[in-house]
C-alpha cells in the first residue's frame, strides 16, 4: 500500500473530491460579490478584498493578504521594540528574545511560560505605526471597499429581497433562501463563507455553495445607485420626526417613507431605512 507523505502530495489515482454541481445559469456568491465590487469600484477593486479568511496569532480575523501582512509587520515591529525595552532594563539579547517570542506567537503549540514584556507607551506605538503609513493606508482602503460592497450586497440586496439566493439540496432541487435569513447570524455566517450548511443523512452535514442567478445579478447591479442613495429619504425621515407629532419613533418614520424607496417589499425597505437612519446617528425623538 502506498503511504501518502504529509507534504501536500496527492496520489494521481486517489479518490476524486467531488464538488457540488453548479446549475447552468447560476454563479457562486463569491463571484457575484466580485462583480459588484468591480461595478462599485471600477479600477480600484483588486479581487483580493475577500481573498482569504485567516487569523493572526491573537485571534483576529482577516480577509485579505495585505491586511494580515500589514498587521504582522506592525506587531513584529512592536514586539522588537518591547524586547529592546526589556533587555535594556534587565539585560539580555533583544534579537534572541524577539525570535523566541515571535515563534511562540506564530506557533501556540510551542508555548513556554514567559513573563509579560514591559508595555510600550502610546507615543512609541504611534512612532512604529508611522513607519507603516503606506501599508496601513492600502490595507484600510481594501477593508473599506470590502465592507461597503458586503454591506450593499448583504443588507440592501439579499436581506431586502431585491436579489434572491439559492442552493442545491441533496435531491438536486434548486432551493431559494428566504430573505429574512440574511439578517440572522446563520445568514451572515453563510455570506461570510459563501456556503450554506444543510443536514444530510445519518446526522451529517453538507456544505452547499450559495448561488445567484446570472440574469438577476445583472439587473440588481443596475439598481445599485438607486438603492445606495437613500440619503434624501433619511433626511425626510428626520424632518418628519421633528415636525410630525404623530411619528414618535424611527420605525414609524421609516414606514412612512418606505413606498418611495427601492426594494422588494414595503417591510424590507422600511427595515433598511430604519437601520441606515440609526447607523447615521440622526435625530431620535426618544433620546
Amino acid at each position: 500500500m502506498i503511504e501518502t507523505p504529509e507534504n501536500g502530495y496527492r496520489y494521481p489515482l486517489g479518490p476524486k473530491v467531488e464538488e457540488p454541481p453548479i446549475p447552468v445559469g447560476y454563479i457562486e456568491l463569491q463571484k457575484a460579490v466580485e462583480m459588484l465590487g468591480q461595478d462599485m469600484f471600477p479600477g480600484e477593486w483588486t479581487g483580493e478584498e475577500r481573498e482569504i479568511i485567516e487569523c493572526n496569532g491573537y485571534g483576529q480575523e482577516f480577509r485579505s493578504k495585505v491586511e494580515i501582512e500589514t498587521d504582522k509587520d506592525f506587531r513584529d515591529a512592536a514586539l522588537m521594540a518591547q524586547c529592546e525595552l526589556e533587555c535594556e532594563a534587565y539585560g539580555g539579547d533583544p534579537k534572541l528574545q524577539y525570535e523566541i517570542r515571535r515563534n511562540v506567537t506564530e506557533n501556540p503549540k510551542l508555548y513556554v511560560d514567559m513573563k509579560a514584556l514591559l508595555p510600550l507607551s502610546a507615543e512609541t506605538l504611534k512612532e512604529i505605526e508611522a513607519r507603516f503609513t503606506d501599508k496601513f493606508d492600502l490595507a484600510t482602503a481594501v477593508r473599506e471597499r470590502r465592507e461597503k460592497v458586503e454591506d450593499t450586497f448583504l443588507h440592501e440586496m439579499l436581506w431586502s429581497g431585491l436579489l434572491s439566493a439559492f442552493y442545491v439540496d441533496l435531491a438536486g432541487k434548486i432551493i431559494e433562501i428566504e430573505p429574512h435569513i440574511w439578517g440572522s447570524a446563520e445568514g451572515q455566517n453563510a455570506f461570510k463563507y459563501n456556503w450554506k450548511e444543510i443536514p444530510t443523512y445519518f446526522g451529517g452535514t453538507s456544505k452547499r455553495p450559495i448561488l445567484i442567478h446570472e440574469t438577476a445579478i445583472a439587473t440588481a447591479l443596475n439598481s445599485i445607485p438607486l438603492i445606495s442613495d437613500d440619503k434624501k429619504l433619511l433626511e425626510k425621515m428626520e424632518t418628519l420626526l421633528k415636525t410630525d407629532p404623530k411619528l414618535r419613533s424611527i420605525n414609524a418614520a421609516s414606514l412612512a417613507v418606505a413606498d418611495e424607496a427601492v426594494g422588494a417589499t414595503w417591510e424590507s425597505k422600511a427595515k433598511r431605512l430604519a437601520r441606515k437612519y440609526t447607523d447615521a446617528g440622526k435625530y431620535n425623538p426618544r433620546d
